[in-house]
């Protein structure tokens, strides 16, 4: 229960930084198709797992399925991660890198009433 508490905790932190990568790293004229073909492979990819998982779980117990997918997700990530050169890419692009800078915030005056 702990280690879902942490999952749901931190979950929307990868989401935001993808989100974030897309919108900076990719061109703005492709940005619709990447998005889109990112969403699509995402959701291919589910009706996959169900079609695996099923069956499996007749061979495996439900409780070893959830340890080596816990253990086997952060595994393929560093792997990704590094066989796509992802760390070169955050060294020579930094995300503070041509960030908008905030705007200071100007007063509102009132009208003057005649």
């Amino acid at each position: 229960m702990i280690l879902l508490f942490i999952v749901g905790l931190t979950d929307g932190i990868g989401q935001v930084t993808w989100g974030t990568l897309l919108q900076r790293r990719v061109p703005a004229h492709l940005l619709g198709r990447i998005s889109s073909l990112d969403f699509f492979v995402s959701l291919a990819l589910m009706p996959v797992s169900m079609a695996v998982t099923g069956p499996l779980s007749q061979l495996v117990a439900p409780r070893e399925i959830f340890i080596f997918a816990g253990l086997a997700s952060p595994v393929f990530a560093v792997i990704a991660w590094w066989c796509g050169r992802f760390w070169r890419d955050e060294i020579a692009h930094p995300l503070d890198e041509g960030a908008p800078q905030p705007v200071a915030p100007q007063r509102i005056r009132a009208p003057k009433h005649r």
